[in-house]
């Protein structure tokens, strides 16, 4: 009687959950949205300037660790982080 009621209650739990994920799946397609060229656009202009403050960060972070030795100069940090400051970030 026991693994009947094991069988049934599994059998149950499968059948509770194939429909909680066939109704969740119709509601996330329900939400996309075609993609307008422009839209595209504005998305590649706004990665293209977030990898160019990444790149700058990055010069940044090394040029700060390459002036304590002097194998930078003190010139060229300021010169990257007047760069930062210009791409619309603050300084670290």
């Amino acid at each position: 009687m026991a693994k009947k009621s094991f069988w049934l209650s599994l059998s149950a739990l499968l059948a509770v959950c194939t429909l909680v994920l066939i109704l969740t799946n119709d509601s996330v397609h329900s939400q996309r949205r075609d993609v307008t060229p422009e839209d595209k656009e504005q998305r590649n202009k706004i990665e293209a300037e977030l990898q160019q403050i990444a790149i700058v960060e990055r010069r940044v972070t090394r040029y700060e660790s390459l002036a304590k030795t002097g194998a930078v100069s003190k010139v060229s940090l300021d010169e990257a982080l007047v760069e930062l400051k210009v791409l619309g970030r603050p300084e670290q």
